[in-house]
């Protein structure tokens, strides 16, 4: 190596101003917005793009298009880019509006609007809404509805108690008495002082004993079936009735 190596790398250096270029963006922005203008196209698959012509070309509401292929060939772009442009030169489709159908409550009814009016249809229906509620509210409020539901109750509870005095009667026949529970009605056998059973006390009863309460307490339980059947009725009866005076009352 030569004593003027030095200088030879030094002539040979490049400055750091010289590594890098500005680019002028203002093509590649200009190129990008006439780009987006056009429609992408995929890339050999030039059958594809006609037999998506063709499908879109078709106008049954039963008729649907499946597109399918390998990433990065443009089939997504290019079908979003030919739907748009397509639906800019169709008419604006009818607004559909769902409500409730009260004769099937599975299968809502379709009410087509004019575009745009959809959402004022919504609007609407919240302020009668709301409007109705307000107005059924004071409709309960009322003293006509509040005093006779008070006697549609009284009447109830009278005929709710002679039902419950009546099993009370069988029971007590058969030496049971009938209690009320979280889960229901039940019949609980008395001792001879008149009051249920303890545990423990049914527990040293002879097996005799116990056979006939058992016995006892399935004849009481066949004799009230009927007894029973009939406070159902009587609760059903009752809101019913009370169901009628709230659509009276409501108007």
């Amino acid at each position: 190596m030569t004593n003027n190596t030095p200088e030879l790398i030094e002539s040979l250096l490049v400055p750091a101003e010289k590594l890098w270029r500005a680019a002028d963006l203002s093509a590649v922005r200009e190129g990008r917005q006439q780009s987006e203008a056009e429609i992408p196209l995929i890339i050999g698959q030039s059958r594809a793009v006609q037999a998506l012509e063709t499908g879109l070309g078709i106008r049954k509401p039963t008729y649907h298009i499946y597109v399918a292929g390998i990433e990065g060939t443009g089939r997504r772009s290019y079908v979003e880019a030919r739907c748009k442009a397509l639906a800019k030169q169709m008419p604006t489709p009818n607004d559909q509006v769902f409500v409730y159908n009260f004769d099937q409550p599975l299968a809502p009814q379709r009410i087509p609007l004019p575009a745009g009016e959809g959402r004022y249809f919504a609007t609407a229906m919240e302020r009668f809404l709301e409007a109705a509620g307000n107005r059924l509210q004071e409709a309960f409020e009322q003293e006509t509805f509040a005093r006779q539901r008070g006697q549609l109750a009284s009447a109830f509870q009278e005929q709710e108690q002679q039902l419950w005095q009546q099993a009370q009667q069988q029971a007590e026949a058969f030496g049971f008495r009938v209690i009320r529970r979280e889960d229901g009605i039940a019949t609980v056998p008395l001792d001879a002082t008149g009051q249920p059973y303890q545990e423990e006390a049914y527990e040293q009863l002879s097996q005799e004993e116990r056979e006939i309460m058992e016995d006892r307490g399935r004849q009481l339980r066949e004799q009230l079936r009927d007894l029973f059947q009939r406070y159902r009725d009587l609760q059903r009866t009752m809101q019913k009735r009370l169901e009628e005076l709230r659509q009276r009352a409501a108007g």
